[in-house]
């Protein structure tokens, strides 16, 4: 698989589009994305947010979106790969080049993502790059890369409230399909930490077990899920 084409593949539904992704409190940026995806207009946006807020969702549809509009697009989720020298020079001709967990960049590859950055302002081109960290929190050795980010347009993600995890799982249920009762989800906040990751995953575990054993989904079978893994009651 081409780096361009490294948006990962969910067979669910409620996949890694806008559609899927819930706004809550992060509606502004959402929207503003969802622009800056297909737009004409060049420039460097960051996106910030802590552990779980929606930073990798948002990156990938932004790639999604601009592949259906039949344009160009470069997915680079930076825990999975480090950064390669000889697809840089293509990459910076794409029309948006995201840039996925930058704190995670290894220092040796500093320099080469300096010259993206470079380049692809050059070309008039897009960039969008996802952190948990502000520009002057990151671990970079090279102070030139960092004042590149600086540049950029700062997006901060905020994490939902408990009302907002509700919210954000009954959402995630209508994607799915899901016959959903608000018991669900106060069985979900009760078992599991304040993690949006964690209740998503727990809700597509369930919805997965439901589909795959031909049952409703409900408290009992959350149950038989979650025994294991909770955390607390």
């Amino acid at each position: 698989m081409s780096a361009s084409q490294q948006l990962l593949r969910l067979e669910r539904p409620g996949s890694s589009d806008f559609d899927s992704f819930w706004p809550g409190p992060n509606a502004r940026i959402a929207t503003t994305l969802r622009h800056f995806a297909v737009d004409d207009e060049e420039g460097l946006q960051l996106l910030i947010g802590p552990r779980a807020s929606g930073k990798s969702h948002l990156a990938q549809a932004s790639c999604r979106r601009r592949w259906e509009a039949g344009r160009q697009a470069a997915y680079l989720p930076l825990r999975e790969a480090p950064l390669d020298a000889a697809m840089l020079d293509s990459f910076a001709a794409s029309g948006l080049i995201v840039v996925d967990a930058v704190e995670a960049l290894r220092a040796e590859d500093e320099l080469l993502l300096l010259r993206l950055v470079d380049r692809v302002r050059a070309a008039g081109g897009k960039l969008l790059v996802c952190s948990r960290v502000w520009p002057d929190q990151l671990d970079l050795q090279t102070p030139d890369l960092r004042s590149r980010l600086q540049w950029g347009a700062m997006l901060e993600l905020k994490l939902p409230d408990e009302a907002g995890l509700s919210a954000m799982l009954a959402h995630r249920a209508q994607r799915l399909g899901v016959h959903w009762s608000p018991r669900l989800g106060d069985f979900l906040l009760r078992r599991l930490p304040r993690d949006p990751r964690a209740l998503a995953g727990a809700l597509d575990a369930a919805y997965d077990r439901a589909v795959a054993d031909g049952r409703q989904l409900t408290v009992p079978l959350l149950r038989e899920i979650l025994d294991p893994l909770a955390t607390h009651e």
